[in-house]
């Protein structure tokens, strides 16, 4: 079961205040900002209904990138030699 939005705004909210209260209310009240700000910038995704496995998964490194980053770095995040 779902909990309505505004229970969870206000939970969330109150243990902010309870997390932070020591700090003072400025830092209370930027927290609460932030929660605010969030939820003013959330959007909805459509997703498919199923995956068609046509996904693309961008490179960790760009192909442009100086030779020690495609070599050294890259490696070490995974991305194949033919990236160059």
């Amino acid at each position: 079961m779902r909990m309505p939005r505004d229970e969870a705004i206000a939970r969330i909210k109150k243990s902010i205040e309870k997390s932070y209260s020591a700090k003072g209310a400025e830092i209370v009240q930027q927290n609460c900002a932030a929660v605010d700000a969030s939820i003013a910038n959330l959007h909805e995704i459509k997703l498919p209904a199923k995956a068609d496995g046509a996904r693309t998964v961008p490179l960790p490194v760009a192909g442009d990138a100086p030779g020690f980053v495609r070599d050294v770095l890259g490696s070490m995040r995974g991305v194949d030699d033919d990236v160059h």
